[in-house]
């Protein structure tokens, strides 16, 4: 089983470095680090020989299409190494896995062609919370620096543009298609990646219309999977079940509290044990070395008994 892991980051060196280590040596990694952070703490942490550095790194802005950008970046530089993979799996820099690398490649192994990757249809939601991605035009991107001035501005540019409706289909591959929401954070197979950059890369007036919505890296992936004969193999979600981003995210357990992605600490421990997911997130230095710990622990001997 070859692993190309996408993983991208902006803060805590030595958690990424954790990651990385904790991953199946025989993998490689594409790590994109946000352009508005200096780079040189992540290389001095992650030395490893299978890491490739995104090169021409984006400034991401949080809701911009950016994040978009981002992710094509990451395919590119996959796809110009000249390597293939049975999986390609993206995480964030602050993920940590708790299932062993043996469990993971048996997982990945029995469903070859299984996208993980999930989608709520939002084109035909009936709530308001889902309608908003796609109905209207928001302005997300922005260069400034200081959160707060950017979230002034923002507002501000938003109260005016939510006025505007937006069409609630997007055109992909020349017909008007559904759009579909979901995680930041996926798995998918060789050939749906190809297909996921292909779009990314021709499909000038789908890029267009994603600058346009809210947070559109949580639709780019989505809507092209979802659209294809690839989402046969997706996991489509049911309105029925709420908008639920815990739902929405495959491989990782996260606990949402305030607004924010809580901090796992060793208290946790079972409950990530328990939870059936692959990986957690958040896990902070200094905040998670304890679980980390132990978890570690427990991922070795779960592969000596393999």
């Amino acid at each position: 089983m070859r692993k190309a892991y996408f993983i991208t980051a902006y803060m805590d060196p030595a958690q990424l470095h954790r990651l990385v280590q904790a991953l199946d040596a025989s993998s490689d990694f594409f790590i994109h680090i946000d352009k508005k952070v200096d780079e040189a703490p992540f290389r001095e942490q992650v030395t490893e020989p299978n890491v490739y550095w995104i090169r021409e790194r984006e400034f991401i802005s949080w809701g911009g299409i950016s994040q978009v950008y981002c992710f094509r970046k990451l395919f590119q530089t996959m796809f110009e190494t000249g390597k293939q993979y049975d999986r390609i799996i993206c995480l964030s820099g602050t993920d940590y896995p708790i299932w062993s690398n043996q469990r993971l490649d048996a997982e990945f192994s029995a469903n070859p062609k299984k996208q993980y990757v999930c989608g709520y249809n939002i084109t035909h939601a009936r709530k308001e919370e889902a309608k908003r991605r796609c109905d209207r035009h928001w302005s997300m991107e922005t260069k400034i620096r200081n959160w707060y001035v950017m979230a002034a501005v923002r507002k501000c540019k938003n109260k005016i543009l939510n006025r505007i409706p937006m069409e609630r289909q997007v055109l992909l591959n020349g017909e008007k298609r559904d759009v579909y929401w979901g995680s930041d954070y996926w798995s998918v197979t060789w050939d749906c990646a190809r297909y996921i950059y292909k779009c990314l890369c021709e499909e000038k007036e789908y890029i267009r219309y994603l600058k346009k919505c809210y947070v559109p890296s949580e639709l780019a992936i989505q809507t092209i999977v979802f659209n294809s004969e690839f989402g046969r193999d997706a996991i489509l979600l049911d309105e029925s079940t709420d908008y639920s981003f815990t739902l929405a995210t495959p491989l990782q357990y996260l606990e949402w509290k305030n607004g924010s992605i809580r901090i796992l600490t060793e208290a946790d421990l079972t409950t990530l044990l328990q939870c059936g997911k692959m990986f957690f997130r958040k896990a902070y230095s200094g905040m998670s070395d304890e679980l980390i710990r132990q978890l570690a622990e427990i991922r070795v001997c779960e592969n000596c008994e393999k």
